[in-house]
């Protein structure tokens, strides 16, 4: 059980425990707006996705997909500039003839204006020039 206690008993706190007192509040006080600060930074990170890594994962367009297409056509040409020198010319021109160069460089103006959409591409050349090489050394 708590004693009463006379007014001669009660202790008054000196003036500098009372400025001690203070700045042990302001600290705490400081302590806590910061952790709190930290935790509301943490969960709206969480809940903001990646940017890059969800540009990486998107579907390619159709006009992205035709660029990639013309790609990997000049690609193969280029492999096999060796096999046939005298062939080049004629599959080059051949080239040429089927690809839509006005939708090329449609195509690459829009990427242009989004840089980050650059990733899903080259992401999936690198894909499609993996699987070829692997079948090639198999």
């Amino acid at each position: 059980m708590a004693r009463a206690r006379t007014i001669e008993q009660v202790r008054i706190p000196s003036r500098g425990e009372t400025e001690q007192r203070r700045r042990r509040n302001a600290l705490l006080r400081i302590a806590s707006l910061a952790l709190a600060a930290i935790t509301v930074f943490l969960i709206a990170s969480c809940q903001n996705p990646d940017p890059i890594a969800k540009e990486k994962e998107r579907t390619l367009t159709p006009d992205e997909r035709y660029l990639v297409e013309y790609y990997m056509k000049i690609a193969e040409l280029r492999k096999n500039l060796h096999d046939n020198p005298a062939s080049i010319e004629e599959k080059r021109a051949h080239l040429e003839s089927e690809i839509d160069t006005v939708r090329i460089r449609r195509t690459i103006a829009a990427l242009e204006r989004k840089p980050e959409r650059w990733l899903t591409v080259y992401g999936r050349i690198n894909e499609l020039r993996y699987r070829a090489d692997r079948d090639d050394s198999t």
